[in-house]
């Protein structure tokens, strides 16, 4: 069993330094929290005709308060560690901000050195009690339990209270400078100078989906591009080919002796995000024998083909041959040709000779996209 962390939870609420944060949910007797407070201001003298105070331009948006072994800072020491995040659109100058761990501070850590941050980037500050070591060295050092405060120069500030942390884990907003009882999280390690947010899973073509595929020779021109026209083509469900048992749509392969060289499948998909929102790609490929995938007319990746030029009449490097004829092979792929809207992939599946007895494909593809 991993570190526990003894930490829980609860609503988000205002407060102030005379409050105490309320709205605890489910928590257990002997927990700690962390508390997350909406902006507040230093002094106000006339709560009625005053509005509330608009958002801070940044956040406190990760912190380790013990940091063991899970970050070496620039002069080589194991120093806690705090993590501010400009979710805007601007750049933002620090200074004149402050950061402190105690709510009655008179003398907070005031920010200088004319730091910037850019918007959309994130900033460490290291909590050792070492500000002659240069501008993200802090004047104080971080409690095991406490607070970790933030202030604009003018005067509105953010309180993040926090209970026992164990020893190289982080409290983290699940999404940048999210709000929220469920906002915050536990890390071990942490993502210091970088998003909290994860990458999840984008399945757009599962094992066994349909395809269209054409097994009548060579096609017309251009069948691997978007604005080719195949609705004359057949279609089946995948494992496609013939000869082994696992196939699920049986295709022609040629006369015995005198196979097809090549067969060619297709199926488009649709993409949420561009290029950009996607970290990794992930391709799940059968093939018996050799294959070349495109991608929106380009070429993306190829398996068991060899010369640079690839032609209806070429033929796979070598024969597929027992096991391997049913398995998947896993293949991360570039995700430049990738594109938001509709997306087309097309394979051509090269058998390894005039006599092969059996032919497979299949394929499914997985992107790792941010939110």
């Amino acid at each position: 069993m991993g570190p526990v962390i003894l930490a829980w939870l609860i609503a988000c609420q205002p407060e102030t330094e005379d409050t105490q944060p309320a709205g605890w949910l489910d928590r257990p007797e002997d927990s700690d929290p962390v508390v997350d407070s909406e902006p507040v201001r230093d002094s106000e003298p006339d709560k009625d005709s005053d509005p509330p105070p608009v958002p801070l331009e940044l956040c406190i948006n990760e912190f380790m308060p013990s940091n063991k072994t899970a970050l070496v800072d620039d002069v080589g020491a194991y120093s806690d560690w705090i993590e501010l995040h400009n979710p805007g659109d601007e750049y933002l100058l620090l200074e004149g901000w402050t950061l402190t761990d105690e709510v009655d501070d008179d003398s907070p850590h005031v920010i200088g050195g004319e730091l910037v941050l850019p918007p959309g980037e994130f900033m460490l500050f290291y909590a050792d009690g070492q500000p002659e070591l240069g501008a993200h060295h802090l004047s104080f050092k971080l409690s095991d339990s406490e607070a970790v405060i933030l202030h604009a120069p003018d005067g509105r500030g953010s309180v993040v209270h926090y209970g026992l942390v164990e020893p190289d884990f982080s409290a983290a907003r699940t999404g940048d400078c999210c709000e929220g009882g469920s906002c915050w999280d536990f890390r071990f390690r942490g993502s210091p100078g970088s998003s909290n947010e994860q990458p999840t899973d984008l399945p757009l073509i599962e094992r066994g989906s349909t395809w269209r595929y054409f097994d009548a020779g060579q096609p017309p021109d251009g069948w691997q591009q978007d604005g080719f026209y195949d609705e004359g083509w057949a279609s089946g469900a995948g494992p496609l080919g013939f000869g082994d048992a696992h196939i699920v749509t049986v295709i022609d392969g040629g006369p015995e002796g005198a196979r097809t060289p090549t067969l060619y499948f297709r199926q488009t998909f649709e993409l949420g995000v561009g290029a950009d929102k996607i970290d990794e790609v992930l391709v799940e490929l059968l093939v018996d024998d050799g294959a070349l995938i495109w991608l929106n007319g380009e070429e993306l990746s190829r398996k068991n083909l060899s010369g640079a030029d690839i032609s209806h009449d070429s033929w796979a490097k070598e024969a597929v041959a027992e096991s391997s004829e049913s398995a998947y092979s896993t293949i991360s792929l570039p995700s430049d040709l990738f594109r938001e809207g509709e997306n087309l992939l097309a394979v051509e599946v090269h058998q390894a000779a005039a006599t092969s007895s059996d032919l497979g494909f299949d394929l499914a593809l997985t992107l790792s996209v941010w939110p």
